[in-house]
């Protein structure tokens, strides 16, 4: 159970008048680490802010009751607390931010626009549930942004020119918009370029991307473009070279080829749910590659070939898709692969008579496998699973030559 402080549970009779002696409902409570000022409405009720003690770590504004909520209010915010909190504030559309707020988060409010003092200090910018329909155009006078993150708001595009002086801006996160475009205005190279290592649009309504747009971006190490309506990705020859992890997820890709995409430190691709046939041409050239993922596609067929080469490569999902035929039998066989899905698919037959990875774990549950040579199995496999099969003859063993397992009927 939490604890007060109890001279603020006193507090909690004085708030009644405020400095001018005007009547007022804000109401302050506090524990040992948080307060939380309720229902603010004038610049006066900022009195409360005194009786914050040194070692509280974070200060709510909840349900402030300003239209706007300007640097007069804030830069009487306590010194002390790192971040400015304001959150449930339907009544906010106008926030002015004080030259010395160096971090501000604000959660379901009616904020459509936000102003930035030259010579700003704000190094994390955080707004979730808003009405923005832009990046703030002031945000040039932040050039300290570590951080920036709009979450469920309107934003319908991406000018990452407007970003172009932020020096120090390694994270944007714009998730949950309604971002169709994204272009880049900037005329010369950009700080920002050597900046930025995490991009997420995640959950957005693109429909086509150049991703020639980040060939510029010298750190980008994360890139999540999943969960749009992505139906063609255009390039030239595009380099990136500290790319390691790449999200194009429940987008409607039909067709990609990644035979002029130079990513060298690559290690986790993400392409599940959308509508490729085949796997991907030269993907096997990203030879760091870990983790490679068709979950929920249309392939029907799959041979080892198509990812000859990947020796780094531990875990390849092929679930969920229209797979008849699988070919394992390959003289390049990844030879760090630890985990095959291949289940709900249509397959009938599964040959495992060649797999000269020491140790693989092959799930293929949920399809129509109805015969396995066990005797012919080679001894490198570890671990196989085939239920819900007509047959199961699923097993879990060591490096071992496997024999007499016995193949039982599925409905048995």
């Amino acid at each position: 159970m939490q604890q007060y402080d109890c001279r603020l549970v006193i507090l909690s009779f004085l708030l009644v008048l405020n400095a001018a002696n005007q009547y007022t409902t804000v109401g302050l409570t506090c524990g040992k680490r948080f307060c939380t000022l309720f229902d603010l409405a004038s610049v006066e009720d900022t009195f409360v802010y005194q009786y914050v003690s040194r070692h509280i770590v974070q200060v709510i504004l909840d349900n402030v009751l300003l239209e706007r909520l300007d640097g007069k209010v804030l830069r009487q915010y306590p010194p002390f607390v790192k971040c400015v909190d304001v959150q449930n504030s339907a009544t906010i559309t106008v926030m002015s931010v004080p030259v010395n707020v160096t971090c501000l988060r604000i959660v379901a409010t009616g904020l459509s626009k936000i102003n930035f003092v030259q010579r700003s200090a704000l190094l994390r910018l955080m707004v979730e549930k808003s009405q923005l329909n832009a990046i703030p155009c002031t945000i040039e006078n932040a050039r300290s942004l570590t951080f920036l993150e709009i979450v469920e708001a309107n934003v319908r595009h991406l000018d990452l020119g407007t970003l172009c002086e932020h020096s120090r801006l390694e994270s944007i996160v714009l998730k949950r918009n309604k971002i169709r475009y994204v272009r880049n205005s900037a005329t010369r190279s950009c700080p920002l370029y050597d900046a930025l290592v995490f991009l997420k649009l995640k959950e957005n309504r693109l429909k086509s991307l150049n991703l020639m747009l980040f060939s510029r971006f010298r750190r980008l190490n994360f890139f999540d473009i999943s969960n749009n309506r992505l139906a063609s990705i255009s390039t030239g020859t595009l380099t990136l070279d500290t790319i390691e992890r790449f999200d194009m997820n429940n987008n409607r890709l039909t067709e990609i080829s990644f035979c002029t995409w130079m990513l060298p430190r690559l290690r986790s691709l993400m392409l599940w749910c959308n509508s490729l046939t085949v796997v991907p041409a030269c993907v096997q050239s990203w030879t760091n590659i870990s983790f490679l993922s068709l979950t929920s596609n249309k392939l029907t067929s799959f041979a080892i070939e198509s990812v000859a080469g990947l020796d780094n490569l531990q875990q390849l999902y092929l679930a969920w898709n229209r797979i008849e035929f699988v070919k394992l039998n390959g003289a390049q066989f990844p030879s760090s692969l630890e985990l095959l899905d291949i289940t709900g698919n249509l397959l009938h037959q599964l040959d495992l008579s060649f797999v000269p990875s020491r140790s693989l774990t092959v799930k293929v549950e949920m399809n129509f496998i109805t015969g396995l040579d066990v005797n012919s199995t080679t001894a490198n496999g570890s671990a196989s699973h085939l239920t819900s099969n007509p047959i199961d003859c699923s097993w879990t063993l060591g490096r071992v030559q496997i024999t007499g397992v016995p193949c039982l009927n599925g409905n048995d």
